[in-house]
């Protein structure tokens, strides 16, 4: 693994997706900072991975929630060559003219406007300690939209195309950024679709049977896409949409 002696800042970092990239990053020598939306969560990650892992709180909602995240990550470790925006917020099952603006905007904040500042907070940093690798979350509902889930896959899209438009900005800075659209995944994010009429059984086969490898994805499947793109190894992959779908999408 090409991730030995950098330094990485992952969202989401308790979660089941961000949680096992920060095991994998610190199993290939990088130093990570964990972060959270739930400081204690982020904390205890760190504590539980062990090595140079640190867990701070942060709402990538705000700005100066992410400018004091990524301060703590210069102070702590000198610069930034990783970034992983793994937060997510998805509400599943809800009609198209049942979506409440609220709602709406929920998932924009999150999703996109999390992205947003993560990506010109990181370019920034990276610019100045010759770039870096930028990873972000999508979804291949960003590709193939759910009308039962519109303001996620709208959200998703817009994150595809920040991406790549960080990508064609950061290139000559040397700051990748790709992003990972996964299919769906054995996390709470899927659990939270099941429903009266379909139990967590039923829903996974339902989902198992629409893809060709015949299952749904684990959280490693992810992860560890997710951490070859911030190594070496992936040093000329720039802009790219890559989905961990299991031929779902193919």
């Amino acid at each position: 693994m090409s991730v030995a002696g950098k330094v990485a800042l992952v969202t989401g970092g308790a979660g089941a997706i961000g949680g096992d990239v920060v095991r994998r990053l610190i199993a290939g020598g990088a130093q990570v900072v964990a972060a959270d939306l739930d400081p204690a969560a982020a904390t205890r990650a760190a504590a539980d991975i062990g090595g140079d892992c640190i867990g701070i709180g942060l709402d990538v909602r705000s700005d100066a929630a992410w400018a004091e995240g990524m301060a703590a990550v210069i102070a702590c470790f000198g610069r930034l060559d990783a970034l992983v925006l793994s937060s997510g917020y998805y509400r599943p099952n809800i009609a198209f003219e049942d979506m409440t603006l609220a709602e709406w905007q929920r998932h924009f904040a999150v999703n996109t406007d999390g992205v947003f500042l993560g990506c010109q907070h990181a370019v920034r940093a990276m610019k100045t300690t010759g770039g870096g690798s930028i990873v972000t979350i999508a979804s291949t509902l960003a590709v193939q939209a759910n009308p039962m889930g519109i303001a996620y896959s709208a959200a998703k899209a817009a994150v595809l195309a920040t991406t790549r438009a960080v990508a064609k900005h950061g290139g000559p800075f040397n700051i990748r950024a790709n992003a990972v659209l996964p299919g769906p995944v054995d996390t709470a994010m899927l659990a939270g679709n099941v429903t009266a009429e379909m139990d967590q059984d039923a829903l996974v086969g339902m989902l198992s049977a629409r893809i060709p490898l015949g299952r749904i994805a684990a959280a490693s499947d992810v992860a560890a896409m997710i951490v070859h793109l911030c190594g070496d190894a992936s040093a000329f992959i720039n802009g790219a949409a890559i989905a961990v779908d299991g031929g779902q999408t193919a």
